[in-house]
């Protein structure tokens, strides 16, 4: 006697979807998260060292322009050494306004308009000032740059007077008062070019160096005594004078 047993029509499920053949578990993006969010933190945390970095480099650049030669290979490093300074500070600025980049966009598409608008004012401050900042840094180190490349080159100055003013800054705790000696050079080629070297003593006639030729010549022979000068000519920063 065989058994028999009552057959049910079951309806059919649908294939439950999986990953394609070949695919990893886990290797596609999250779904929800921001594509940018590693980049954008990076870009946060290089915004948070720029804060830190900034305050550093002006203290570097007091330090530099305090120890900077008046005139010299000395004056072209110390040039140098502050254009890198404010290289790094336009680098910082510019790390600054591309992380905020996100936070404006954030604001835009919230609909807060006092808040676009403050951010985006912010912004656009920023900007300025790292172009107010980039500007005379590139101005001083391009030339800079090409001179210490090139060297010094020799010229020969057929005339030379002088005069001085008086540079007065206020520091704490007491006053700086130093003197601009400005040496207004004819060349022989018919050119012309002022060399301001800065001194802290009103009287050059006992300092050191390149000052004592330039003194005989300029001072106290003013258009009579010929020089021979080495002069960086991009920067146009003396290196050394003599007496022809």
């Amino acid at each position: 006697m065989s058994s028999q047993y009552p057959y049910r029509n079951v309806p059919s499920q649908p294939p439950i979807p999986g990953p394609p053949a070949g695919s990893v578990p886990g290797a596609g993006s999250v779904p929800g998260a921001p594509s940018g969010a590693p980049k954008r933190g990076a870009l946060r945390r290089l915004a948070s060292y720029s804060f830190i970095a900034i305050p550093a480099t002006f203290a570097a650049t007091y330090v530099i322009m305090s120890n900077m030669d008046a005139y010299g290979t000395g004056m072209l490093t110390s040039i140098i050494l502050l254009c890198c300074v404010g290289l790094v500070i336009v680098v910082g600025g510019i790390v600054v306004i591309v992380s905020s980049l996100g936070d404006l966009r954030t604001a835009k598409q919230s609909g807060d308009r006092r808040a676009y608008s403050k951010k985006r004012d912010s912004m656009g401050w920023a900007t300025i000032g790292v172009l107010m900042i980039a500007a005379p840094t590139f101005f001083y180190l391009v030339p800079a740059a090409w001179d210490l490349f090139d060297g010094s080159q020799t010229r020969t100055v057929t005339s030379c007077s002088y005069d001085q003013d008086i540079v007065s800054r206020y520091r704490i705790p007491r006053d700086d008062t130093s003197f601009n000696n400005h040496f207004h050079m004819r060349f022989e080629d018919g050119t012309r070019h002022t060399f301001s070297i800065r001194t802290q003593s009103r009287d050059i006639s006992r300092l050191s160096g390149i000052m004592q030729p330039l003194y005989q010549a300029c001072v106290l022979n003013p258009d009579k005594t010929p020089l021979t000068i080495d002069v960086y000519m991009h920067s146009m920063v003396l290196e050394d004078v003599r007496l022809s």
